[in-house]
């Protein structure tokens, strides 16, 4: 079992987690949908968006 204290340091871990996914997963869609994500041997690389003309 874990301790009580233990279990808070998780939860506030987890909450910490979460606020940071809000923020960051709809960043990742956009990319995604802008054709600007390069998937190369297990890693991602944000592509520079094309240069406005």
């Amino acid at each position: 079992m874990s301790s009580p204290k233990a279990r808070i340091v998780a939860e506030s871990l987890a909450a910490r987690v979460f606020e940071q996914e809000c923020i960051a997963y709809p960043a990742a869609i956009q990319l995604f949908a802008q054709n600007r994500l390069q998937v190369t041997n297990n890693r991602v690389r944000v592509l520079h968006p094309p240069a406005a003309m």
